[in-house]
């Protein structure tokens, strides 16, 4: 009990963070892509706010940081995997290779992350190395969104590709800027949530 009493309040809003992760999951395994979507923006909510209680109380830990790379490694990496498996390519052998490609490299990136951290150019403005996980995320979430109401059947090959660019760019050298306001970000995920609630009740 010693260990729990040195949790910080961070890291309980990161362990909250699992049951809508969960929710998720056990949503796609009941075939519903539409609620799994809306649970996995929730999550993505948590781990936003755990990075903010974190700052605002200046309680970065090590700990805190290994902790929410594994719950990440949970809602993004094994969440669009096992998403795009199902949903955008309905099980093919090609969703296959592309969920095993997203996973790969999305561990490489989290282990990348908990290893360098956050790094800041020569402005002392904060970047991330490669593109962040939840980018694919919210690639994975527009596609199906795209195929569901706009291209019913786009060619697979073409989506295949642009998730695998992706995938591949998070190991890049690439810079991803931390956002200075959290507006637009919140924005989104209040607009794909909705959309997300709006696919269930129709389906």
């Amino acid at each position: 009990m010693k260990f729990v009493r040195q949790l910080q309040l961070a890291d309980f809003v990161s362990l909250a963070g699992i049951l809508p992760i969960w929710l998720a999951i056990m949503s796609m395994l009941k075939n519903e892509p539409f609620l799994a979507i809306f649970f996995s923006l929730i999550a993505f909510v948590f781990d936003f706010a755990d990075g903010w209680v974190a700052r605002k109380q200046k309680t970065n830990s090590k700990f805190g940081l290994q902790l929410d790379t594994l719950i990440d490694a949970l809602n993004y990496p094994l969440f669009c995997a096992i998403f795009v498996y199902l949903y955008i390519f309905a099980s093919s052998w090609i969703g296959a290779v592309v969920s095993l490609l997203i996973l790969v490299f999305s561990v490489l990136r989290l282990s990348r992350m908990a290893t360098n951290g956050i790094l800041k150019n020569e402005k002392m403005q904060k970047y991330y190395e490669g593109i962040v996980t939840p980018h694919i995320l919210l690639a994975v979430i527009l596609i199906f969104y795209v195929e569901t109401w706009i291209w019913r059947q786009p060619p697979q090959l073409l989506i295949a590709s642009l998730l695998a660019i992706l995938s591949i760019g998070m190991i890049s050298s690439q810079r991803s800027y931390k956002p200075k306001s959290s507006f637009w970000l919140l924005l989104a995920v209040v607009v794909l949530s909705s959309i997300a609630l709006y696919g269930q009740f129709l389906t």
